[in-house]
Order: structure tokens, then sequence, then C-alpha cells
């Protein structure tokens, strides 16, 4: 790859003996051809310069293409291992093993391959350089190319990122369920996906799985929590263990047993056996087992439904109040609390700014005129008066139109088996406290009066 000219000193004293045809003459020789340093042999000659491996031709390295590259554009926690919070502290129930993405967002980008540079030796001789090897975008299942840019990869649905690692080669897919093979704990962390969830296993005590899809428990559920913007089926039941098991779906909720479990669903509420010492809100209805099984029982706790409640048997045999509340969605009666207790605070108001504003009238009548800071406090005060007015008259017509819904419909508590004594039963506004144990009734209110009244099952 280089030559170097020696030009030793004469012995004798001579004048210099080089001319610049010896040196080439001297390159021909040694059959150097290429990258000959003409400028560098001009200035030794010139210079009469006697040099010792002096540079005087120089090869051209071949320059080999970088394969293509694949950037990743999505942050990865580091799965598996604790994440740490803002704070500095460890979260131990965050493992960082599921990474949602959303439709559209940049998962990871192409840096194309490089073209070699051939090169060259001082004989001459050509060395050939390798072009950068291509790989492709590593595309998946929800995943796509970007029209605006063909080097990017963008996910097309939403759900989770999932990298697949084929020793030479990556995939990239986004997936819409997420599979636990074995139980939500320490060894996957809290759980929060887009799209559904399916486990295989339990969820274990203090961990958390929330979804934008169905969330599936095939194990049980310990006191844990789920939370779905659809449905929740947990296929073994809860058994909670010192604190309440919390579930919330925007949709219904299947449970085989339930024992001091908290559940809220935007839909009904189903339970194969029993639901022991439970709270249960339902916009819908909540059906506990079946009247052809003759196996469902509600036993102690509360139950909140917006329509009916049918169940095999309800209340517990020891004594303890089991309550029923049937007529008015959780979610409109949330509502109206909240609209009563605004009003409450507007008709609060309103009297204190009445009676200053009565006070500074009486001075105006005596005095015929008030001074400039009591009359603008006087203004403002007549503004606030107005502003009060008309949000206590928006609210009182939320809450007679709530009033003039609840009267609708004909919600009823159905009981196919047997009805214990403490039995406490709401229907839209009417209480009744059942003392004594009834079989196989109909609860709902009477035409007349409005009360509840239980009657027998055909």
């Amino acid at each position: 790859m280089k030559a170097y000219l020696t030009l030793p000193r004469s012995l004798d004293g001579e004048p210099y003996p080089y001319t610049v045809d010896d040196v080439y003459e001297a390159l021909g020789q040694a059959s150097v051809e290429g990258g000959v340093l003409l400028d560098k042999i001009d200035e030794i000659i010139a210079g009469q310069r006697y040099v010792n491996r002096e540079l005087v031709a120089e090869g051209q390295p071949a320059i080999h293409g970088t394969d293509a590259q694949i950037e990743l554009l999505v942050d990865l926690p580091e799965a598996g291992r604790p994440q740490e919070k803002e704070s500095g502290r460890v979260d131990y129930r965050n493992l960082g093993l599921v990474i949602n993405v959303s439709a559209g967002q940049s998962l990871a980008r192409k840096i194309p391959p490089t073209q070699g540079t051939p090169g060259f030796n001082v004989l001459g001789r050509p060395l050939p350089a390798h072009n950068g090897r291509d790989v492709p975008l590593p595309t998946g299942h929800g995943t796509q190319l970007s029209e605006a840019d063909p080097l990017e990869l963008i996910a097309s649905i939403n759900g989770q990122l999932h990298i697949r690692d084929y020793g030479k080669t990556v995939r990239l897919s986004v997936e819409q369920t997420f599979t636990v093979n074995g139980d939500v704990d320490f060894s996957t962390g809290n759980l929060d996906v887009d799209g559904q969830v399916i486990i295989h296993g339990n969820v274990r005590s203090g961990f958390k799985v929330k979804a934008t899809g169905d969330i599936t428990v095939h194990g049980f559920l310990e006191d844990a929590a789920l939370e779905s913007d659809s449905d929740v089926y947990v296929k073994k039941g809860v058994v909670s263990g010192p604190n309440r098991a919390n579930i919330v779906a925007q949709g219904d909720v299947h449970l085989q047993f339930a024992d001091r479990t908290n559940v809220a669903a935007g839909g009904n509420v189903y339970v194969e056996r029993e639901a022991v010492r439970c709270h249960f809100q339902a916009e819908d209805s909540i059906i506990v087992g079946s009247e052809d099984t003759q196996r469902g029982d509600i036993v102690a706790g509360t139950m909140v439904a917006g329509n009916d409640i049918n169940v095999v048997n309800v209340g517990s045999r020891r004594g303890a109040v089991t309550r029923l509340r049937v007529g008015e969605k959780p979610s409109r009666a949330r509502k109206r609390r909240e609209s009563q207790k605004r009003l409450d605070a507007d008709i609060k108001n309103l009297q204190q700014v009445n009676a200053q504003i009565s006070i500074l009238e009486g001075l105006k009548d005596d005095f015929g005129q008030l001074p400039a800071d009591r009359a603008d406090l006087l203004s403002r005060l007549e503004g606030v008066q107005a502003i009060l007015n008309e949000e206590a008259e928006e609210l009182r017509k939320q809450l007679e139109d709530m009033a003039q819904d609840r009267e609708k419909g004909k919600p009823r508590v159905i009981v196919y088996g047997h009805l214990a004594a403490w039995t406490e039963i709401i229907i839209k506004d009417q209480m009744r406290m059942f003392t004594g144990a009834l079989e196989h009734v109909l609860i709902d209110l009477t035409d007349d009066d409005g009360s509840v009244v239980a009657t027998a099952l055909p």
C-alpha cells in the first residue's frame, strides 16, 4: 500500500547526482504505478535532498459500505426490572412489561445501507469494496410502512408493542391481546394494557390490571384491582384477603362467586353462585344465580342496580342486614347528589348575599346616597346575586328532570328462592325492611300509594 524512497548521500562529496527521471525509473523497476506523489518527488529533487524512507507513493484502501440499521423510536423501559419513580423510589409492582402504542405512532426507522468505495494499491491493482447489506424493516402484525416515509414503520392499530428476536432478525408487532400464562404477581407487576387481557392464572393480592378491552381471569382474583373499559370475567371467583377486591368495568362483570368485593359496572353484574359481604353497583341489573339452577345467594352487603335485581336466595340467616336498592342508576344518583349539594351551597350563599344587599339598600334609603365604595359593593353583590339565582334555577331544573326520569320504569327485585329476615329493599325512594322470611316473591311498588310490596311468584 506504500512505497518509500531512499536517496543516499555520496561518499566522495560529488554534486547531487539524482534527477526526477532517476526516481521514476526506480519506481518503474519496482512496478509502482498507483498513488505516486508527484509533487513530493519534485520537491525532494528540486531541494537536492538526501532522504531515507521518504513516502513517495500511497495506495487508497477500499472503504466498505455499512449495513442498514434499524433504529427503534419507542422508549423501552428495562422490562422485567422494577421501575424507578420520579421521587427516586423503586416501584416493585411496575416492571414495564407492557408497552402501549397508538395507531399512527412511529415504531422504527431504517437507516439505509451505504455503497462501498473501491481502492487500489501502489502496484496499480484495484481493491474491491463490499456494499452494505440491506435489511428489511421488522414489519409484523399491526404495523405498516409509513406513506409519508417508506423508511419508517408505524403502528396500524392501538395495542401493545411486541419485540420478537429471531437471532439475526427482529420483528415488531402490535397486538390487541396481552396474555399472561401464569399469575399476575411480582413476576409481571401491574398491567396497563391498551387492548384486552387474558390471564391464565390468578391475580394476586395488591396488584392491578387495567385494560381498554376485556379482562379475562381464568383463575382467582384476590384482594386486587381490575379496571376495564369493556367487560370483566373472573372464571374462578373472587377470594379477598385482608382488604377488599375492586372491579370497575364500563361493560358487564361476570363472576363465579365473590367475597368482600366492590364492583362498579356500566352494564350488568352476573354472579353464578354467591356474593358475600359485597358492594355492587350496576347501571343496569344484578343477576345472582338462576331459577333453573336454584343456586345463587346474596349474603349481607349492599346491591345497587339501575333496573332489576334477580337472585335465588337473599339475606343472612345469622341476622346480618342485606341491602338491595333498585330504580336509579348509580351514576345518575351520584349526579343527583352532587347537584343537590351544589344547590344547597348556592342557596346558603344566596341567603348571605341577599342579607348584605338588604343592609346596603337600607342605608341607601336612610341617607339617599351611598359612598362610592359602598355603591360599588352593592353593584357587585347584585351581580353575584343574579349569577347564583341563575345557577340555582338550572340546578332545580336538573333535579326536577332527574326526579321525573326516576318515576319512569318499573324496577323490581325477584327472589326465586328464600328471602331471609332483615333484608332491606329500597325501590326508587321507598324503603322496606323485611323482618320475616319469605319464599318465591316479586318485590316492587304498588300502583296506588307507591309502597314496597312483595307478591308471590306465579
